[in-house]
């Protein structure tokens, strides 16, 4: 998929997402090698962008935490909510607390 099983991690975020990611003598963002991986071989393969890996004899050994972008908004837990009768402004209050919602 990637031409090269050299990986090196350059930069994370302080959750543990890969930013920027060698492999080989390309420099990939870490979205764009998410994506690509996902693309290539199934979503579920890697279903989350928060991401980490071991180089081993037999390959990259893929390890994932959570489903998402990484954004803090869950959409099946917001479907949940709207579900048990919440609206959208209840729902965003939930997923993000102490702001508010404005017309403009």
């Amino acid at each position: 998929i990637f031409g090269s099983p050299d990986i090196t991690l350059i930069q994370a975020d302080p959750w543990g997402r890969p930013l920027q990611i060698a492999m080989g003598s390309r420099l990939w963002s870490g979205q764009e090698w998410w994506q690509r991986l996902g693309s290539r071989l199934g979503w579920g393969v890697l279903p989350g962008n928060r991401f980490s890996w071991v180089v081993g004899e037999g390959g990259i050994v893929l390890t994932g935490q959570g489903a998402g972008h990484g954004v803090g908004m869950c959409q099946w837990g917001s479907r949940g909510l709207a579900l048990l009768g919440k609206d959208y402004g209840a729902i965003l209050r939930y997923y993000c607390p102490g702001t508010s919602l404005q017309t403009v």
